[in-house]
């Protein structure tokens, strides 16, 4: 130490009068191990202390080399003789041990975490790739985003209140939504309902916590509306002692006096757009015009009067109907008729004449009632009468 005073004094550094530093002096001592493994010298140590001190020339900073077997560094401090020096001290004391030395400020530690992420590619493809997040203990967004191989895009924090300070209230929203929807993502609720109560703690412009210190002190809740959240009591006894009043335009305070509250299909009025209906009148009932035209022309086009008709013949109304390959025989006793057969195909007509004598010879079917009889037209020619000899 003496020969670190004595350098100090030929080249003038850190010359201060004797008598105007206090006697007490604050003595630290180094893990030496430590400070090799993170490469960090006492003297940059000394250096961010005088750099965190209001007058770099009220503090003495004396300390061994970083090669000797115990790092030791004293500290001396003007004292201007008021108050107890000795508090003063303790304070200095806890002020440096709270001193960053290196690093983020407030970052007590951090770890790697590879994640999967879609990469967009110039033509418009997507790509799968992974990349490393740093996720930290400890929030500075502020000096990380400072940082040059930060992304300040996508580089984000869960502290509510410091992202209200940087980013404002309107993100602060979005980051509220997005922390709940992650804590209740097992249960999976409507995502309206946490839109609702982001909503809620958000409106006014500023933070409100959902408790008694919040909600029940806003000014636009009723006391019935209040009395329904916590301190049911407290809120009626003040409310009875001040005269308050409801407006009864809330949810809760609807609810607990038994009326409709103001609420989905109890929430709306009919408005009727006049301009549609006047339109919609002036529709159905629309004046007829009269256009002169040429009836002839009309009738003529509508019913299309022909003038290329066919003449029509008896062979026209021959449509094909008769028997085929079969015969049927009329008998009656005393007469001989000619019975003609119709041939669809061939339109051939066959006659029989029918002979007295030879009635029995004719071969007769039983006819079976049971089944459909299915009676053909057929032509018959008058009869002819036989003279017997």
């Amino acid at each position: 130490m003496r020969s670190y005073k004595d350098f100090t004094e030929y080249f003038g550094i850190d010359v201060n009068e004797e008598n105007s530093f206090s006697p007490w002096i604050l003595r630290l001592i180094f893990d030496k191990e430590t400070m090799m493994n993170r490469k960090i010298t006492v003297q940059e140590v000394q250096e961010i202390i005088k750099e965190n001190s209001h007058n770099d020339q009220d503090i003495e900073c004396i300390f061994s080399d970083d090669s000797s077997s115990n790092i030791v560094m004293r500290i001396r401090i003007k004292h201007d003789g008021k108050g107890n020096f000795l508090d003063f001290m303790k304070d200095f004391e806890k002020q440096l041990i709270e001193l960053t030395i290196r690093g983020i400020d407030k970052i007590e530690s951090l770890a790697l975490q590879e994640m999967n992420i879609i990469k967009y590619s110039l033509d418009g493809s997507l790509m799968n790739t992974k990349e490393w997040v740093l996720n930290t203990n400890g929030s500075n967004l502020i000096d990380i985003m400072c940082q040059d191989d930060v992304d300040t895009r996508r580089t984000t924090t869960n502290n509510i209140l410091e992202f209200f300070e940087i980013f404002g209230i309107e993100a602060t929203r979005s980051l509220l939504y997005a922390e709940i929807k992650k804590i209740f993502t097992a249960s999976n609720p409507n995502p309206r309902h946490i839109q609702m109560f982001a909503d809620l703690m958000t409106y006014r412009g500023k933070l409100m916590t959902i408790d008694r210190h919040g909600v029940n002190k806003n000014p636009e809740i009723g006391p019935i509306g209040k009395a329904s959240f916590e301190e049911v009591m407290n809120i009626f006894t003040k409310s009875a002692l001040f005269a308050e009043k409801d407006n009864m335009k809330g949810v809760s305070s609807n609810i607990l006096a038994g009326q409709f509250c103001p609420a989905g299909t109890n929430n709306f009025e009919l408005m009727i757009d006049e301009e549609k209906i006047i339109q919609s009148i002036n529709n159905d009932y629309e004046e007829e015009i009269i256009v002169d035209t040429d009836v002839d022309r009309i009738f003529q086009q509508t019913y299309g009067i022909k003038e290329d008709f066919e003449d029509i013949n008896e062979e026209d109304f021959e449509f094909g109907f008769g028997l085929e390959n079969n015969k049927k025989h009329l008998l009656n006793e005393g007469l001989e008729t000619d019975v003609a057969i119709v041939n669809t195909k061939s339109k051939d007509v066959e006659k029989i004449v029918i002979d007295e004598k030879n009635l029995e010879d004719i071969p007769i079917e039983p006819i079976n009632y049971s089944q459909n009889v299915d009676f053909d037209a057929i032509e018959l020619e008058d009869p002819t009468y036989k003279e017997q000899n």
